[in-house]
């Protein structure tokens, strides 16, 4: 198994159910990054001669070929089509191993060849590639299993004639001794988590905040997360004069910690599949309000657990703050149905769902 990951508690949310699965005697993870420690997941990383001359993707990849051939796994799994899931592919049909292809990102993974993914390689193709989208769909045809944070996903491949795969929602499992609602003093009102790119469209974030503070209400968000835009969003913020009621926190791998001192979950996004960061701020008691995107809306409910925002611009977002967080008894009810919402998510429930997988 290959992954390219940001932060620790995106892995194991994938990982913690996968290794609990009652048919499942071992993981090997190829990986350059260390994680915490998992019952019955070795980490393997690639020798510091394979990082200096193949870089750390190439070296990455190399070793997972390499143990792959040397091995022969019952299963070979990558997340993402770019790159990793297309080598996992290759070598299944090599070895006559199953693939298992994790599409965590949505239709973004192959719509237009992958030009608006964050890979470094096919992001320089700049605009849509009908022949490439065409390759990658080929590709992603040779798959075993293909598994969705949600069904929109397997709506868009069987679209695009994605058949062959057996397809399985699972949108990873979450450990509610770690996310769950504190009773600890709230510091802010509005929390986003995401990697501070392009598609996560954190100008509206800020626009909005902008936004209430015309209506009258300083509402204190804090930005967890870090990425290319980040010099650009602080200055920004500070342009529109909401630099003092803005906290740019950067990564922390504790993000529970600050989903418990925090309100109300937002993703201004373009484009997302399952929003692990909105399911854990669900589990932590957070009313989400998210754009009408990818497959949030398979969890979040309007005027239940949260709202799902169409008209993506900062007057709609801080219209539906306003009625959270300033309207009679609305976000103490909301905060009961956001914990209730997410229940099946738990790591127990979702171990169930890769015994399936694996046969």
């Amino acid at each position: 198994m290959t992954a390219t990951f940001y932060s620790d508690n995106w892995i194991l949310s994938h990982l913690e159910p996968m290794a609990l699965a009652n048919n499942v005697e071992n993981i090997i993870f190829v990986t350059t990054k260390p994680f915490p420690e998992i019952n019955k997941v070795k980490q393997v990383f690639p020798s510091a001669i394979q990082l200096k001359i193949l870089g750390n993707v190439g070296a990455r990849l190399f070793t997972f070929s390499m143990l792959a051939l040397r091995n022969r796994p019952d299963y070979l799994i990558a997340f993402h089509l770019l790159i990793n899931g297309i080598i996992a592919i290759i070598l299944g049909k090599i070895l006559g191993s199953p693939s298992v292809y994790i599409c965590g990102g949505g239709p973004r993974e192959v719509l237009g060849g992958g030009y608006t993914t964050e890979n470094r390689i096919f992001k320089k193709i700049d605009e849509h590639s009908h022949v490439l989208e065409k390759i990658l769909m080929r590709i992603a045809n040779n798959a075993t299993n293909i598994i969705t944070m949600g069904n929109g996903a397997i709506r868009y491949f069987n679209d695009n004639g994605v058949t062959s795969p057996e397809y399985h929602v699972l949108p990873g499992g979450y450990n509610d001794t770690k996310f769950y609602a504190s009773n600890i003093e709230k510091k802010y009102d509005l929390i986003l988590v995401g990697r501070l790119s392009e598609v996560k469209r954190v100008d509206i974030f800020l626009r909005c905040i902008e936004e209430l503070k015309k209506q009258g209400y300083d509402n204190t968000a804090v930005i967890i997360g870090d990425g290319p835009l980040l010099d650009e969003l602080k200055k920004l913020a500070h342009k529109i004069g909401v630099g003092d009621l803005v906290t740019f926190a950067g990564w922390q791998d504790n993000v529970e910690h600050w989903l418990q001192l925090s309100k109300v979950f937002m993703l201004t996004s373009d484009s997302e599949g399952l929003s692990q960061a909105m399911i854990q701020g669900l589990m932590c008691g957070l009313p989400s309000i998210v754009s009408e995107v990818g497959d949030l809306g398979e969890v979040i409910q309007n005027g239940y657990n949260g709202y799902l925002v169409d008209d993506r611009n900062a007057a709609e977002f801080a219209k539906y703050v306003i009625t959270i967080l300033h309207e009679t008894d609305t976000y103490e009810l909301m905060k009961k149905n956001a914990i209730a919402s997410v229940q099946p998510l738990v790591l127990g429930e979702a171990a169930k769902g890769w015994q399936s997988v694996f046969k």
